[in-house]
């Protein structure tokens, strides 16, 4: 009986506080098996509240809702979302990430740097990654094993026969 509030069931006739404002809509959580489904999930979504005029009044009801204690209760992808944002927010000279994008699906952890890098545009951006398809999208790539760097190069000159990230991307 403690815990009887605790549990909110779906009902399609009532919102879920548990969950997201889209899982609301969408009756559920967006299956993940289908190629970039959050993102055409996410533009249908988008252009049925322009269509009906209600980014402002949801963007309203966003920012009330209640994120607990340190985002306790937002999802590791929120946060991590919101602390990239409130980093560039800052128009860093150097920004330093440590797989910033980890918790997001690959397409978009692609997204999300190449999002950063125009943003960051004539600034520095040094991102440690464990994805060579992320690695490729910099300009200067620095490989290192056991806390030693091996080598440093472009992706071109890296993704060659015989060169470290090339057998690391091999392996991927």
């Amino acid at each position: 009986e403690d815990l009887q509030g605790s549990v909110a069931f779906f009902s399609a006739d009532a919102y879920n506080a548990a969950a997201s404002l889209q899982d609301n809509i969408l009756f559920g959580k967006i299956a993940y098996g289908q190629a970039d489904s959050v993102a055409r999930v996410g533009a249908v979504i988008g252009s049925v509240m322009d269509d009906l005029d209600l980014r402002a009044t949801v963007i309203e009801v966003g920012l009330d809702f209640e994120v607990g204690i340190a985002g306790a209760k937002l999802s590791s992808v929120q946060r991590q979302k919101i602390g990239i944002s409130r980093a560039l927010l800052r128009r860093p000279d150097v920004l330093i990430l440590n797989d910033a994008a980890a918790t997001f699906d690959a397409s978009s952890q692609r997204r999300l740097v190449t999002s950063i890098l125009e943003t960051m545009a004539g600034r520095t951006v040094i991102w440690s990654t464990q994805r060579p398809d992320v690695a490729r999208l910099f300009s200067t790539i620095a490989v290192m094993r056991g806390g030693r760097l091996v080598e440093t190069g472009t992706p071109d000159e890296l993704d060659r026969e015989g060169r470290a990230f090339h057998e690391i991307a091999a392996r991927n």
